[in-house]
């Protein structure tokens, strides 16, 4: 236990210790300060004094606390026009690394603004035609849901009309994988592929970045295309350096050595034409760091990265950014919330959050 010393009012010297990691962890949405009885234990304090460094840390706009459910750290202004949401994963195990990323991303947010989160699974083992008309069902029975978080990788034609059917504001989350989807064109849906890409670009130029090596694949592929084009044009308007490193058409159905190669070569020609200080990679993001870190490049330290897929197993010593992400898709919420636009029912979608090329 570190008690703390008598020479300073205790609850100031609590604010600074807290303070601190605020802004080790500034960067991570879902973090978490201990609890006010694992900090009694750590500190001997009462729960007086506790209380009175938390209440100035809210005072001063750092933590936002929510009643049995903890203070977190206040790492960015989330829309709250939107209090009731459902997220419905078709086609996963809960505690799959996609989905689990997806709850990272949304339910700690969402929690502390008050909002209801509604968290369902149709799972990957169970064919969705035999679950999902109940489920939408289910949704359709719950008179204050305001909008669906629905994850796409799984969907295919029949269902995803099936979704669209709901009398509520749908958004999907993923890319669609069904070939016969790439070209099919709902009036409800809108590709925002761009809008990703300059939300990620525009989270970097915050962090004091000036030089982006952008990872992606083929640029004959309509999502790194739209990617590519909403990065470049971020990156001008913000006065970012920006420099694409394009791995081959093909390269997902590639042999695993040989993949293993492109990766390599993108990043030795990224290491030796350009010196980025962050790096934006819209595939094979992990794959990307691990080679960078061989290199003897500090991730994070040396480079900022930010991965706009979800392979995020195999990382080394290192959390994804979730913030350009949960800006993606809330500032979305918070345009369906509005009614100031046509896209007021459910013809939105932010497609993808996530790719895996």
């Amino acid at each position: 236990m570190s008690q703390l010393k008598d020479v300073d009012y205790k609850h100031r010297q609590l604010y600074r210790i807290l303070k601190g990691k605020i802004k080790e962890h500034a960067g991570e949405p879902s973090f978490l300060l201990p609890s006010e009885s694992a900090m009694r234990r750590e500190y001997g304090l009462s729960v007086h004094t506790i209380r009175q460094a938390l209440g100035q840390l809210e005072h001063d706009g750092l933590i936002l606390r929510k009643q049995g459910k903890g203070s977190f750290v206040n790492t960015e202004a989330f829309h709250a026009g939107v209090t009731n949401v459902y997220l419905l994963g078709v086609m996963f195990d809960i505690e799959s690394t996609y989905f689990q990323s997806i709850l990272k991303m949304t339910v700690p947010p969402l929690l502390r603004n008050g909002h209801a989160f509604n968290v369902r699974t149709l799972k990957a083992d169970t064919p969705p035609d035999i679950l999902l008309d109940m489920e939408l069902h289910r949704i359709e029975s719950l008179p204050e849901t305001d909008v669906v978080l629905i994850t796409a990788t799984g969907l295919d034609v029949n269902a995803v009309r099936k979704c669209l059917s709901l009398n509520v504001p749908v958004i999907f989350l993923g890319d669609f994988k069904s070939e016969d989807m790439q070209d099919m064109s709902f009036n409800q849906i809108t590709g925002d592929n761009g809008y990703l890409a300059s939300s990620c670009v525009r989270h970097l130029a915050e962090k004091g970045k000036s030089k982006t090596a952008l990872f992606i694949g083929s640029l004959e592929h309509l999502f790194f295309r739209q990617f590519a084009e909403g990065a470049m044009s971020a990156a001008k308007s913000l006065k970012i350096e920006l420099e694409i490193f394009e791995i081959p058409k093909g390269y997902t159905s590639f042999p695993e050595t040989e993949k293993r190669e492109h990766v390599k070569r993108a990043v030795s020609n990224a290491m030796s034409s350009f010196r980025f200080d962050s790096a934006l990679c819209a595939c094979e993001g992990p794959a990307i760091v691990t080679e960078m870190c061989s290199r003897g490049i500090n991730v994070p330290g040396d480079i900022y990265p930010i991965i706009a897929d979800a392979t995020l197993d195999g990382c080394p010593n290192w959390q994804t950014d979730h913030a350009p992400f949960i800006d993606a898709i809330y500032e979305r919420v918070a345009e369906l919330a509005s009614g100031d636009t046509e896209n007021k029912k459910n013809r939105l979608q932010l497609e993808p959050i996530f790719s895996e090329g």
